[in-house]
């Protein structure tokens, strides 16, 4: 939840030998979305209630990791994981995601984002772009009170007891069943109804769920705890706050030196 990748937590459980067979990012990342980890029962690859054995961690904590997993913008499968802003940062003309180009020639990775090379479409420093979104990103943990990020999200708790009532209905349903008092095609009606409706609680319980603690990143001293960081991790922070959109250049053709106003950067809350 700090934010390292699947491949740095598997290259430290071999490490440490956690386990007598060696880890791979897929049997990582198969733990990571069990949900019998969070005391959850599953039947046909649906979460169907409460299982009768301890969870390993809470529901909160699943949500959150399972979360880190959903789509979005900025998957390139890992390859640009040690640029700041490949994935993150948009462009202003089409609204793309820009990444670091490739030179083929050179073989080796240039120096500006783009979204797409060689298209006319927008183009930036990287090392300009980088800096500039770094310091805002400092401004703000410097000076924000983020403890808010410390307590459960409402949205995510109030989805998640809907989740659990619903379960405990279609659990009812089941056992009524069980019991011979309804038939096979009422029961049939019942699933139908609430699991769709389970499913839609939970997605939401996830998208509302906290994102990577930063709490401890918070206040006097964030440059320092900031360096300490792993780009992954940075990423996660920037991810967390800003949204980073290039704009077009204004000035006249020629002219050097980064323009702030070339970016818009707008505060997650």
């Amino acid at each position: 939840m700090s934010g390292e990748s699947i491949y740095a937590l598997t290259e430290d459980l071999n490490a440490r030998r956690v386990s007598d067979r060696p880890w791979n990012a897929n049997r990582v990342k198969r733990c990571l979305t069990n949900p019998g980890c969070a005391g959850l029962r599953v039947y046909q690859g649906e979460v169907t209630g409460d299982a009768n054995w301890p969870a390993i961690i809470d529901r909160a904590t699943f949500d959150a990791i399972q979360a880190r997993f959903a789509p979005r913008r900025g998957g390139r499968g890992g390859q640009d994981v040690k640029f700041l802003l490949s994935g993150i940062a948009r462009c202003g003309k089409c609204g793309g995601d820009m990444y670091v180009n490739y030179d083929r020639r050179k073989g080796t990775r240039t120096g500006i984002y783009s979204c797409q090379p060689g298209k006319g479409h927008l183009t930036r420093n990287r090392e300009h772009l980088d800096a500039y979104v770094t310091v805002a990103v400092l401004e703000r943990l410097a000076t924000v009170d983020f403890a808010d990020f410390a307590a459960e999200h409402p949205e995510a708790t109030a989805a998640r007891a809907e989740a659990a009532e619903l379960r405990q209905r279609l659990d009812a349903a089941a056992g009524e069943y069980s019991a011979g008092n309804v038939s096979a095609s009422i029961l049939g009606k019942v699933e139908a109804e609430l699991v769709p409706r389970i499913k839609a609680a939970e997605k939401r319980a996830r998208a509302a769920a906290i994102p990577p603690n930063i709490v401890d990143l918070a206040g006097e001293g964030v440059d320092a705890r900031w360096d300490a960081l792993s780009v992954e991790q940075r990423r996660e922070v920037v991810r967390l706050l800003l949204d980073v959109t290039v704009l077009p250049d204004s000035r006249p053709r020629g002219s050097r030196g980064f323009d702030p106003d070339t970016v818009r950067l707008e505060r997650r809350t």
